[in-house]
């Protein structure tokens, strides 16, 4: 399935900032309530056309920390993956990507979705920034390990749902080390395995040629040009990009489908819509 999908010349938009500015109008609780979430996002999704459906799990629970942060109080303190576990471990987001992922198999029959969460060593970093949680800034390979556990534990309730992938947000490191890293991540590459998604990583960074056919099956470059992403399609990467940026800001030329991978990109939030669809256009009408 990844050589076919990365294969051709798909297009994968990330866009719920974008859905959010555009269709919420001014509305809190996009990541504490399903109904409001779903809403904006078949909006933005029929009107992008984005050939698969990205699920964002980390910003569900972040989201009801922030509504909820009598929640993190004890947490204040504790070692990063204490505080980690217990984040994890909510059971109200969890519940509400459920509904999202219900309601997504029904607005879009047959459609791929991917679900997006943080790596394990993003989720110990973010769990630190947001609680005020102690040890390294940096993550200690042990630290690592249980946090890959937790997640593992976490992705397993969604395994009733028709998922296409899975893709881990990545900071961007030392692209000697990231096959290392990555090692450390087996329980969540397990549990993808076991239910048969595509694993995949969104990478934050410069296009380098990522360990890829190893412990992940694609990677994804949200900041990539398309010169950038045709040395890595040369090198025969299952890899998608090219929608960075400046790619919704001004015209300019556009690849052939004939002579690119897959498209994807994150529309910016402030993006003015009516570039977002020539944008689109001119990249569809490519030939």
């Amino acid at each position: 399935m990844a050589a076919e999908w990365f294969g051709g010349g798909g297009i994968w938009i990330d866009f719920v900032e974008y859905a959010e500015r555009l269709f919420a109008g001014g509305r809190g609780g996009l990541w504490t309530d399903p109904v409001q979430f779903l809403s904006v996002y078949s909006q933005g999704q029929r009107l992008l056309q984005s050939d698969v459906l990205s699920v964002p799990i980390s910003s569900f629970f972040m989201g009801w920390l922030d509504s909820h942060p009598e929640i993190a109080a004890p947490w204040q303190g504790k070692s990063t993956t204490f505080v980690c576990k217990k984040l994890l471990g909510l059971e109200e987001p969890r519940r509400v990507v459920g509904e999202v992922l219900s309601g997504l198999e029904s607005l879009f029959p047959g459609h791929p979705t991917a679900l997006v969460t943080d790596s394990p060593r993003r989720w110990l970093s973010e769990a630190r920034k947001r609680t005020g949680a102690g040890g390294a800034v940096d993550p200690e390979e042990d630290e690592i390990d249980a946090a890959a556990m937790y997640v593992a534990d976490c992705l397993r309730a969604f395994s009733g749902y028709r998922i296409f992938a899975l893709v881990l947000d990545e900071d961007e490191t030392d692209s000697e080390k990231v096959g290392g890293l990555w090692s450390l991540y087996q329980p969540v590459w397990n549990v993808a395995d076991h239910y048969q998604w595509l694993k995949g990583v969104r990478w934050h960074g410069e296009a380098v040629a990522l360990p890829v056919g190893r412990e992940v099956d694609f990677a994804l470059f949200p900041s990539v040009s398309w010169d950038g992403m045709a040395a890595l399609w040369e090198r025969g990467l299952a890899a998608a990009g090219g929608l960075n940026r400046d790619f919704w800001k001004e015209p300019g030329p556009l690849p052939e489908a004939t002579d690119r991978g897959p498209g994807y990109g994150v529309v910016p939030a402030d993006a003015h819509p009516e570039h977002v669809l020539n944008r689109l256009h001119a990249l569809r009408g490519a030939k």
